[in-house]
């Protein structure tokens, strides 16, 4: 690859977490309501589950595959609350930004367009220094996304796009504005089955297989040791600099 000295650190999540409402759930298991707020489901029911109901404004579902954590009640102490656990289970500490981050995004459907990758591009960009090599694994099956996502590229700087955004926010455009993002200031090398030529286009390097990608990376490196952080699961993984 091009250098025999390399330094390997590896970033993976705390646990898996989901935010759902489980009123049905609750009611249907306690026979009693769970006081939370209604969102959509997620729950297993071929899992066994357990539910923990300690107070009014904070309850857990606990199983064996994944723990969920309610929070309410005062709006910013609570939100806060749950702010909180969520950074204890996905946010991993890191003693120095790296010159090689190597992220895949998950699996199907997290790595069915480019739109979907956003969320491991935004996370690794955490892991490194500007101007790192952020090898990005995503098979974008279904090509880039379309609608909103693609109209967002009309603008022709990072700028420009960025004050739209401040003037009508989406989340479409946020995710159009950190692709833009991560390619000027990290050097992406996307290993995925887009065509390379529309994969220049938003300015990253296409490549088509890990070795070749590391042995990019090594090249755009140019240092005598490089750090590499590895992130497989890199869509539920946040760096923090410590």
């Amino acid at each position: 690859m091009g250098k025999d000295n390399y330094i390997i650190h590896t970033l993976v999540p705390k646990d898996t977490a989901y935010i759902v409402d489980v009123e049905k759930e609750v009611k249907t298991i306690l026979g009693k309501p769970l006081s939370t707020n209604t969102l959509k489901s997620m729950i297993n029911k071929d899992e066994k589950i357990e539910i923990i109901v300690s107070d009014t404004t904070r309850s857990w579902i606990k199983s064996d595959k994944f723990r969920i954590h309610f929070v309410g009640g005062e709006f910013e102490k609570d939100w806060l609350k749950g702010y909180n656990y969520i950074r204890s289970i996905y946010s991993e500490s890191i003693q120095s930004e790296e010159d090689i981050i190597i992220a895949p995004a998950g699996g199907y459907p997290k790595d069915i367009n480019l739109y979907q990758t956003i969320k491991t591009m935004d996370d690794a960009l955490y892991g490194g220094k500007e101007n790192e090599v952020l090898i990005l694994l995503s098979e974008c099956l279904d090509g880039l996304s379309g609608g909103e996502f693609l109209d967002w590229f009309k603008y022709r700087t990072l700028e420009g796009m960025e004050n739209a955004l401040k003037d009508n926010f989406t989340v479409s455009g946020y995710a159009a504005y950190k692709t833009v993002y991560t390619a000027k200031y990290r050097k992406v090398v996307l290993i995925s089955s887009l065509d390379d030529e529309l994969v220049g286009n938003f300015n990253m390097i296409p490549c088509h297989d890990l070795d070749g990608a590391i042995r990019i990376a090594y090249n755009l490196c140019n240092y005598e040791e490089s750090k590499i952080t590895l992130m497989p699961y890199g869509e539920n993984t946040l760096p923090i600099s410590l």
